[in-house]
Order: structure tokens, then C-alpha cells, then sequence
């Protein structure tokens, strides 16, 4: 099992921070299903080319919705879909076959959308090869269309 640094924090509601250190500690390491959530949730909120050598790595997911692209439930799933299509795609040409099933990425689900004035939350299931699964609740303060 490999490890990795934690950018992403749980809380015990449920919504994750990024949140690499605090006053308290200097970071956290992450592995198994947590450690392929995070690699998901950095690809999706990663802009698609905003890496030079690595032109396809990343999504619209983030542009689209800042751009006011979605203004419904039906936009964000519809955006999130195609995100998902590009993540699989990424996520997976870099999974090596030395690495633990529970780190390889399977699938994702949106599973709920939450839009409040100024704010909008999405709830993602992530699983893994192993089967685990795990649901992330991210914040994200966009304002939609």
C-alpha cells in the first residue's frame, strides 16, 4: 500500500476541507479509499490543461460552473457526467498494476445536489476495485447561473 499526503479533510458532518495542516498538527497521510477519493476530487476541481505536459489531465467541471453554465440540478449532473468521463479516462491510465485494489478507481456516483443561494454542495460516492466505497459531501462556493 502506497501513502500519500492529505489535502483533503473529512469532518465528522460529512463535508470535507482542504486542509493540507492545521496550528495543531503538520498534515496527515491518507491510503486505500480515501487516498483515490482525493485523487478524484483533485482531478475534478483540477482545470483540464492547466498542466503544460499533461494536456488532458483535469476537467471543464469547475470552469463550466464558473462560467454560469449551469443554472439546474439537470446542468450539474449533466456537467459532472462529462467531468466523470475524463477522470475515468486519467484516473486510470496512471493506476499501476502493483497498486492495491482498494486505491484503484472503479467508478463514481452523484448522488445529490444541493443548491442554496451562493453555495452549491454535491454528495459523491467514490469506490474502489476492493469495493470499498466511500461519500464525500463537497462544498463548492459557486454561484449558479
Amino acid at each position: 500500500m502506497t501513502v500519500d499526503v492529505s489535502a483533503f479533510r473529512r469532518q465528522s458532518d460529512g463535508t470535507v476541507i482542504h486542509l493540507l495542516a492545521d496550528k495543531n498538527s503538520s498534515g496527515a497521510t491518507v491510503t486505500g479509499i480515501e487516498k483515490l477519493a482525493q485523487r478524484f476530487v483533485l482531478k475534478l476541481m483540477m482545470r483540464k490543461g492547466s498542466i503544460p505536459y499533461k494536456p488532458n489531465e483535469g476537467t471543464m467541471f469547475v470552469e463550466l460552473l464558473l462560467n454560469g453554465r449551469a443554472s439546474t440540478e439537470l446542468d450539474v449532473f449533466t456537467i459532472f457526467a462529462a467531468a466523470l468521463a475524463d477522470i475515468t479516462t486519467t484516473i486510470t491510465a496512471e493506476e499501476q498494476t502493483t497498486d492495491p485494489s482498494e486505491e484503484k478507481f472503479k467508478s463514481a456516483l452523484l448522488k445529490k445536489i444541493i443548491i442554496q443561494p451562493g453555495k452549491l454542495a454535491i454528495d459523491v460516492e467514490v469506490k474502489s476495485q476492493a469495493g470499498e466505497v466511500l461519500n464525500l459531501r463537497l462544498p463548492l462556493a459557486f454561484t449558479l447561473g
